[in-house]
């Protein structure tokens, strides 16, 4: 997702990023398969809010509703940018109906469509059959989701052997494309520091 918000463009080498000259914000939230817990959840939505970031990117989700959660999620929304309020954003992939925390209406929930234009789902035309998105009336933007080109992992631990890869997707992508889109595109083309919780 870092590649996509924040490659560095204009250089004439590999990908760009949709808001270049963004800083980005890495906030760890959970260890080891998936593991995490709520006030880890919550520090993870505050801290960046208290050092600065303006956007909150989030690619993580599920769950049931949570009172710490949504507070810590409205927290940014008035206390962000010294008071102005950051956009958290959710990504929204589990082909079901929009849940927590992206359900949330301080949440700007993010889903994704196909390259035929439709919602991405397992049986949509791209051919990658292991996920699609949320849908329904809950979801706030759509992006495109699959097939995206952007920056890797160097070795083994990326999702190819080169710096690149063509095969990135999910809505945590899309999450990661809408920033482009927000209201505070004009900001993050110059100054703009997202926290990305990961």
């Amino acid at each position: 997702c870092a590649g996509i918000i924040a490659a560095v463009g204009n250089n004439g080498i590999g990908v760009a990023g949709v808001t270049w000259n963004s800083k980005i914000m890495p906030i760890r939230i959970g260890f080891g398969n998936y593991w995490t817990q709520t006030d880890w959840l919550v520090d993870g939505l505050t801290w960046p809010v208290d050092n600065g970031a303006d956007i909150l990117s989030n690619s993580w989700g599920g769950g049931s509703a949570s009172t710490a959660i949504q507070n810590a999620i409205a927290y940014g929304n008035t206390s962000g940018r010294g008071g102005l309020g950051c956009p958290v954003f959710f990504a929204s992939d589990h082909n079901s109906a929009v849940s927590y925390p992206a359900l949330y209406p301080e949440s700007i929930a993010v889903g994704a469509s196909s390259p035929c234009d439709e919602r991405k789902s397992p049986s949509s035309c791209d051919g990658e059959t292991w996920w699609g998105s949320n849908y329904g009336s809950s979801l706030d933007f759509v992006a495109p989701g699959p097939l995206t080109t952007t920056v890797d992992i160097s070795g083994s631990g990326g999702y190819s052997s080169t710096d690149y890869t063509s095969s990135f997707n999910g809505t945590s992508k899309e999450t990661s494309s809408h920033l482009r889109s927000s209201t505070f595109d004009r900001q993050c083309q110059s100054t703009c520091r997202i926290g990305e919780n990961i």
